[in-house]
């Protein structure tokens, strides 16, 4: 289904956005369509979302109306009004120069071009601050593939932002494992290093604020939130600092792909035991779903594994299929106390739920009873 506001662009700016939408490997972002003027029937103007050292730039993309098929007129952030792509980039000049409205791929590349001069620009602004140390971690740092940095300022208040792509942690097992694919530029973790900087720009604070990316389709399976990053010690620098980090996510992914087999081993272990599950998702082992009696009581058994199983053990709802509330919703009781061990394999696991549930089913019914008074 197209956006609602496709009918509101004239046709070529239609092919051109959409392509972009499309086909960009950078996750690029479209909003803020409109009319430059009032009395013009289409929209002829909108704003785009860039990612540049993993922080969305936004600027204005402004077409003409009544000459669609014209180049467009693209305005930056005021604090980047010394950014002038036309003066130095030849390659921005030719694209607009041979500018093909019946080319949809024209505005993405105009856009990639600009990217790639934008972050030069913020390269060069960041090695003309005064201060001995961000020099010596820029130059530490500079072999880096794809490394990025920017100068970012909002008032009075500054800062210098690398994005440092970590090329040694391998996902590629952890993706085939958990059958995710990765699709590029998104396929590894980078790490985001925030270092405030202070009036007149020439002096960094000396602990940065330190953030670490990866792509969202991993999250099922492995969660760069959840990882303890290493302390950040007086007079430490990246280049320090990345070892050890590197280590540590070494170290977490082979947990997390061993979390992974131990949660299908589980899974599998509970046929024997409770029958073949309602529902089941295999690929990361994170929920499955049975059905239990006990006498004429029928109720659910949810189990929700977390990432960290089996130091983790999981969380088990109990769900009626015969008492239900005043909103028609059936009445459920979630249980995260129990035995458990994660030393013990997984038929053991399992039997261990069953002995408990056994014990709980009857207590569950009574508060499934009581609970219908209240409602």
């Amino acid at each position: 289904m197209a956006p609602s506001w496709f009918p509101m662009l004239p046709r070529d700016i239609v092919d051109q956005v959409d392509y972009l939408l499309q086909n960009s490997v950078l996750p690029i972002q479209v909003d803020g369509f409109r009319k430059s003027h009032e009395s013009h029937s289409f929209f002829d103007r909108f704003s785009v979302l860039i990612p540049c050292f993993l922080e969305p730039v936004r600027w204005e993309v402004i077409f003409s109306c009544q000459h669609p098929y014209w180049p467009p007129d693209v305005i930056f952030a005021a604090h980047d009004s010394d950014f002038q792509p036309l003066a130095t980039n030849s390659s921005i000049s030719s694209i607009l120069k041979g500018w093909d409205s019946k080319d949809p791929s024209t505005l993405l590349r105009f856009l990639v071009e600009l990217r790639n001069e934008y972050l030069q620009y913020q390269r060069k602004r960041v090695e003309e601050l005064k201060d001995s140390r961000l020099h010596f971690e820029v130059n530490t740092l500079e072999s880096i593939e794809d490394l990025e940095m920017g100068l970012v300022t909002d008032g009075d208040n500054a800062r210098v932002i690398f994005s440092i792509p970590l090329h040694e942690v391998d996902l590629s097992k952890l993706a085939r494992q958990s059958r995710l694919l990765l699709q590029p530029p998104n396929t590894g973790v980078v790490l985001q290093v925030c270092y405030p900087v202070q009036r007149e720009f020439t002096f960094l604070s000396a602990v940065p604020l330190i953030k670490l990316h990866a792509p969202n389709v991993l999250r099922e399976v492995f969660k760069v939130e959840d990882v303890r990053l290493p302390a950040w010690t007086d007079s430490m620098c990246l280049a320090e600092y990345i070892p050890k980090l590197l280590e540590l996510l070494q170290s977490q992914i082979v947990d997390a792909c061993a979390s992974l087999t131990l949660r299908r081993n589980f899974i599998e272990a509970l046929v024997p035991v409770f029958g073949r599950p309602l529902e089941a998702e295999t690929d990361f082992g994170r929920k499955v779903s049975m059905i239990a009696s006990a006498g004429v009581f029928t109720f659910l058994i949810h189990i929700s594994l977390p990432l960290q199983f089996p130091k983790v053990q999981p969380t088990l709802l109990l769900q009626s299929s015969q008492h239900f509330d005043s909103q028609g919703r059936p009445i459920s009781r979630a249980y995260e106390d129990y035995p458990w061990s994660p030393r013990w394999d997984p038929s053991e696991m399992v039997s261990r739920i069953c002995d408990f549930i056994t014990e709980e089913n009857a207590s569950f019914k009574q508060y499934c009873n009581e609970s219908l008074q209240y409602h």
